[in-house]
């Protein structure tokens, strides 16, 4: 019998080395892909997921700052001016949490008569005949709170 290098040419095995080189070259790229793509996808997803949660705080943070009056000087994104508005705006809710705690302390009662079909506010009484305007009764609570 006969060696198998005897029965084929040079250039046979040379031809199949460089075809099973080529597969081989092939079969580690793809599997080097398929590794990189299992340790890549978790990530990407992960970067998906914190990219979306970026896009709706942003989405709301220009909802907050669109809804704010615009600033004189800088326009409607100017941080500085809202954060200044919204501070306004808090010493305004807490002046008004303190009116109407102190509305409630003074055990005034809110007046309401019926005009026409519909109830409607008139003011304020202490029980005695005098009766406040909301305004009058703001005022009043302005000065004994100076």
């Amino acid at each position: 019998m006969k060696d198998y290098k005897d029965q084929v040419s040079d250039e046979a095995i040379t031809q199949e080395s460089a075809q099973f080189a080529a597969l081989m070259d092939r079969a580690i790229f793809a599997a080097g892909m398929t590794r990189m793509r299992s340790i890549l996808l978790p990530i990407i997803e992960e970067k998906e997921k914190e990219l979306n949660v970026t896009d709706y705080l942003l989405e709301s943070q220009h909802r907050v700052i669109n809804a704010i009056p615009e600033c004189e000087l800088h326009g409607n994104r100017c941080i500085p001016n809202a954060v200044e508005w919204i501070n306004k705006q808090l010493a305004n809710q807490k002046d008004a949490i303190g009116f109407a705690e102190w509305i409630a302390g003074c055990m005034y009662e809110r007046i309401i008569d019926k005009v026409g079909e519909e109830y409607k506010a008139v003011g304020w009484s202490c029980g005695d005949d005098e009766i406040l305007t909301t305004q009058e009764l703001y005022e009043l609570y302005l000065k004994q709170k100076a």
